[in-house]
């Protein structure tokens, strides 16, 4: 039953699905630094390069679908990551799936969210999911080495930004492999700091979205991040150079305007959120800030809570995974068949 901030606490409920506005599907400049909805301001400026989309190689075969490793251009820079492409199905929506944080000592080409990779691509989606720069086989980005997550989010929100435009090109000059993919129907998850990768793409990229889920994200306010995770892990050094770079880091009011929820007016999309109520690394009550924040802008969201739950649902993945699923259908289906 809803709750008095509007959210749906669920287990085992049925899914309660937002209508979708019809999204007018409108082809971004390429090959230039744009700004969203033509506002001057330079956190929603982004190069707008995407290009040299490349299938690298077969990575697996599975009954319902090809894995492959990709290439693609983004701010000049070789960007690595997977593409997941269903068998037998035409005119599949694609869905661009964010990850969270993994220490780039770690990471390995496609990783994070590989269940959610494998179900969408089962499903009948094509997926794509991006390593960002610094990670995989990824060009370096040392601008970021120092930054923390707050300015990370922004750069990782271009290159998911020029995956979809870098895609979107290979299919019009061509691109055999991409003829049974709808690229011009996209939907995107992000987890973690993926939702906030997302949450950058919604605003600074509106017109190429056009369904958006939010998993466990971080805050839309980039003051909440910085305290929760970059205040006490930045060095003096490295703190004298993000105050040079945004201003007084104890001051709420110099996050403002590179935080997502400024701008969330832009949003075109229909958007979900999702929560456990036991998440031990994004507090639930970020999911009721960050609907408020939406709803203070006239934008109406889904907030879900599942009972239980911690930062990667387990449980109740699968019904997770079935909403997700029946969200996209509808909203990704209706733009396709032209509702």
């Amino acid at each position: 039953m809803p709750d008095n901030s509007g959210a749906l606490t669920r287990s085992g409920s049925e899914l309660v699905i937002i209508k979708s506005n019809e999204i007018e599907n409108l082809k971004p400049h390429k090959n230039i630094t744009r700004t969203s909805n033509q506002e001057d301001n330079d956190y929603l400026n982004y190069i707008a390069d995407g290009r040299d989309f490349t299938f690298e190689n077969i990575l697996s075969q599975a009954p319902l679908y090809t894995r492959y490793q990709i290439s693609y251009i983004s701010e000049g820079r070789s960007i690595s990551g997977i593409m997941n492409i269903p068998k037998n199905i035409e005119n599949a929506p694609l869905i661009i799936l964010n990850h969270g944080y993994i220490d780039t000592s770690i990471y390995t080409l496609g990783r994070g969210l590989k269940r959610e990779q494998d179900y969408f691509a089962s499903n009948g989606f094509a997926v794509i999911h991006s390593d960002y720069r610094n990670h995989g086989f990824s060009d370096t980005d040392q601008s970021l080495s120092s930054t923390g997550m707050i300015l990370r989010i922004k750069k990782y929100g271009t290159d998911v930004i020029n995956a979809i435009l870098a895609v979107q090109k290979s299919q019009e000059d061509g691109e055999e492999i991409l003829a049974t993919i709808d690229t011009q129907s996209i939907g995107m998850l992000g987890h973690s700091m993926g939702g906030g990768v997302t949450m950058y793409s919604l605003v600074a990229a509106p017109e190429l979205i056009d369904a958006a889920i939010l998993y466990a994200p971080v805050h839309s306010n980039e003051y909440y991040n910085y305290q929760r995770w970059s205040s006490s892990r930045l060095n003096s050094r490295e703190k004298e150079k993000l105050t040079n770079d945004i201003g007084n880091l104890q001051n709420p009011d110099t996050f403002a305007s590179i935080s997502p929820q400024g701008y969330f007016k832009n949003v075109q999309a229909p958007v979900q959120i999702y929560f456990g109520s036991q998440d031990e690394s994004c507090p639930v009550s970020w999911g009721k800030e960050i609907k408020e924040s939406f709803n203070n802008v006239d934008k109406q969201v889904d907030l879900v809570i599942y009972e239980g739950e911690r930062h990667e649902f387990v449980p109740q993945w699968t019904e997770f995974m079935e909403g997700s699923t029946a969200f996209f259908k509808k909203n990704l289906n209706n733009k396709k068949d032209g509702k």
